[in-house]
């Protein structure tokens, strides 16, 4: 893989770190993916659901990992 430097102003530099700690990657990667968006990439093949949805996976911090392992979740179920 290539290395490339880019100079960016210092308020999209820190908004790009943090956009990067939001998501649970690295600034690199998150570069990556949005070059990979403008080259086309992606769209020309199929995309998985996480591609899909990837900016939103995660946002939840405070629901059960797994409902079917919660009997709160399944009472009333197939009723």
């Amino acid at each position: 893989m290539a290395t490339v430097t880019i100079r960016l102003p210092e308020e999209l530099r820190q908004g790009l770190a943090d956009a990067a700690r939001h998501r649970g990657t690295t600034c690199s990667r998150l570069l990556r993916d949005a070059a990979m968006e403008i080259v086309g990439r992606r769209s020309r093949g199929r995309r998985s659901l996480y591609d899909l949805t990837r900016d939103i996976c995660g946002i939840v911090d405070d629901a059960p990992r797994d409902l079917s392992t919660s009997p709160r979740h399944l009472r009333g179920f197939g009723r």
